[in-house]
Parts: structure tokens; C-alpha cells; sequence
């Protein structure tokens, strides 16, 4: 795999310099897809901004691996050679990253022999917002091509190079927002059990 890591490190500075937000990946996608032709692969499209690839195995049953590819309306200060080319926006979660290591992985699959599992390359769009692989498990594509598991990793610089961590289930989940109403009564700060104090009922949530 030492061959690729060029192939990864062009891939991820490609990306970091067209950052877009979800559902506008548009130069992102078209990227990912002429990556993928150069390789000879027919890449398809899904979710207008998203792309995958099906690689047939010995077996019906598929194994899918997934990466985001949006980023965040973020302005990067940081001033390299492959720093964001679009004014307001930046990779600034990894999803560069997540990418070029896809894209890395179907590159070495062109040097293997035939899978004993099919595979299922994704490449999502809108991680950040508003929930693209719920739009990607809504087109059927995971029932059409009969997966059983799927994969994806995030990049975390706190940990020691060369570590992997993870655990059983899921992992990095997406975070659940609601709004709520809290109505209070006001009162003698000496006498508590006559008021109902909005903040202490939020603290208590």
C-alpha cells in the first residue's frame, strides 16, 4: 500500500482547495468521477452531488465503504499551497481526507484479484447537513446491491500516528437537535418553592 501514499497526499490537496458545502459538491463530484475513469472505472452518480462504484465479487453479498466529500462554510487562514480556493469555505472536518483515502482504496483494488465479497464504493455528500446518507439509504442501493456491512473511519489528530480506534456498533454518530419551551413563575429569591426558574428546569434536561 506504500505506493498509494503520493496517490493519497495529491488526492487530499486536490480536494482541500474546493471545499463546498452539501448538495452543491458539484467540482467535487466532478473530480471524484474523473479520478475514478482514470483508474477504469464507470463511476455512477446518486444523490445529484454524490458518486459510487459496484465492483462484482465472488459473492452476491457486498461490502460497502463510504466517505463524505462536503465541507464547512468555514474561512481558512491557513496559508499553504493547497489552501481553500474558495473564499468562505474550508475542509475544515477531514472530509478531504476521508476522500482521498476512498479514492486511494479503489486505486488499490485495480491491483487485486477478483473480491470474495462485492463492493460498494460511496462517496456521500451532505455528512454536515442535512443528512445525506439518510438520502442515500432512501434511493435503495444498499437493498439493490445486497450490503451487508458498511465501513467509514473519521480522521482524529489526537491520536498517535499509526493508531486505529473504534469500538462495536456505532461509532461518531450524528447529534440530535430539538427546541423546547420552558415557561416559568418569578418570584422572592428567599423563597424558591414558590417559583419556577426556567434556568434550573434547563439545567435539569
Amino acid at each position: 500500500m506504500n505506493f498509494l501514499l503520493n496517490e493519497v497526499i495529491k488526492y487530499r490537496r486536490d480536494l482541500h482547495q474546493i471545499p463546498e458545502v452539501g448538495f452543491k459538491e458539484f467540482k467535487t463530484q466532478k473530480y471524484i468521477i474523473n479520478t475514478l475513469k482514470s483508474m477504469g472505472y464507470s463511476p455512477n452518480t446518486i444523490c445529484e452531488t454524490g458518486v459510487y462504484i459496484y465492483i462484482p465479487g465472488i459473492k452476491k453479498e457486498c461490502i460497502a465503504f463510504r466517505a463524505d466529500i462536503d465541507a464547512l462554510a468555514i474561512q481558512e487562514e491557513n496559508n499553504c499551497t493547497f489552501s481553500s480556493k474558495h473564499s468562505g469555505f474550508m475542509h475544515a472536518c477531514g472530509h478531504d481526507g476521508h476522500t482521498a483515502a476512498l479514492l486511494a482504496f479503489a486505486k488499490y483494488l485495480t491491483t487485486t484479484a477478483e473480491q470474495n465479497y462485492s463492493i460498494l464504493l460511496i462517496f456521500q455528500p451532505a455528512e454536515e447537513g442535512p443528512g445525506g446518507a439518510k438520502f442515500i439509504c432512501e434511493t435503495g442501493i444498499l437493498e439493490k446491491f445486497h450490503v451487508k456491512e458498511i465501513y467509514s473511519f473519521h480522521l482524529f489528530p489526537d491520536l498517535e500516528e499509526g493508531t486505529i480506534s473504534t469500538k462495536a456498533g456505532p461509532f461518531f454518530a450524528q447529534a440530535t437537535e430539538f427546541d423546547c419551551k420552558v415557561v416559568g413563575k418569578g418570584g422572592h429569591g428567599g423563597m424558591p418553592q414558590k417559583q419556577i426558574i426556567p434556568l434550573y428546569l434547563l439545567l435539569k434536561l
